[in-house]
């Protein structure tokens, strides 16, 4: 019996660590040309109309920038998580070649997401940053990239994202 768990244990372990690998290289390869460091220069508006100066957003506490799309299946599984995080630190939500304005107005309302959303309808900001896929989280703070990750994250994962930021 002792020796089963063992086997067991062993191939758990082997399989963690396949996924820890993978995920790490994952997101290496995603962000390769992303820029690293400090934010690039950009003027952002919210479909609100308000405009967002990341930089100042991020210099007490670590903020979220999310980059996603409607179309996107995955993001449908993470944005939900992301308006939950909302009520706690700031997110500023940048949705990817998603439509117009008035479509991303209809969506947000009809899922009742109350995320600061611009819209990059033509991808000019998820170029200029880099942005190869979505969803893609980034965490902030005093104006600098602290932590990404593309595709699914947990709450507790992008929590602990979080948390660690120095």
């Amino acid at each position: 019996m002792r020796t089963k768990r063992l086997s067991w244990f062993k191939e758990i372990s082997i399989i963690v660590m396949i996924f820890i690998v993978s995920s790490v290289s994952l997101d290496w390869w995603h962000f390769r040309n992303m820029p690293q460091g400090a934010l690039p220069e950009i003027s952002i508006k919210t479909l609100s109309g308000q405009e967002v100066d990341l930089k100042a957003m991020s210099e007490d506490k670590p903020i979220i920038i999310y980059f996603w799309a409607t179309w996107c299946s995955t993001c449908k599984l993470v944005t939900p998580t992301i308006n939950w995080i909302d009520n706690s630190y700031e997110v500023a939500s940048i949705a990817i070649n998603s439509g117009s304005d008035k479509r991303m107005k209809a969506y947000l309302t009809a899922h009742d997401y109350q995320l600061k959303t611009v819209n990059d309808n033509k991808g000019h900001i998820s170029k200029l940053w880099g942005i190869s896929a979505t969803p893609t989280v980034l965490i902030i703070k005093g104006g600098e990239i602290q932590s990404a990750t593309v595709g699914f994250i947990t709450p507790l994962g992008l929590l602990a994202r979080l948390w660690l930021t120095k």
